[in-house]
């Protein structure tokens, strides 16, 4: 997944997130990685204070994820 930082509040950057889906015996394992792009200045430099914060509801996010296929 693609988003377009230029669009959003700070008008910059481009994130870039990867879902990779792997099997291993009898389940399916997802991997979330996340890249982000093209930040300068004070928005470069905030990002990786929020980068902890960004992670956990990433981390949030895919455990929701999980909830909900395993139902």
């Amino acid at each position: 997944m693609r988003c377009d930082g230029t669009k959003g509040t700070t008008g910059k950057g481009e994130f870039m997130f990867t879902y990779i889906l792997s099997s291993s015996d009898n389940h399916t394992e997802v991997t979330l990685k996340g890249e982000i792009n093209g930040l300068t200045g004070l928005s470069k430099f905030f990002s990786k204070l929020m980068a902890g914060t960004f992670k956990k509801a990433c981390e949030k996010d895919l455990d929701r994820l999980k909830n909900y296929l395993e139902k």
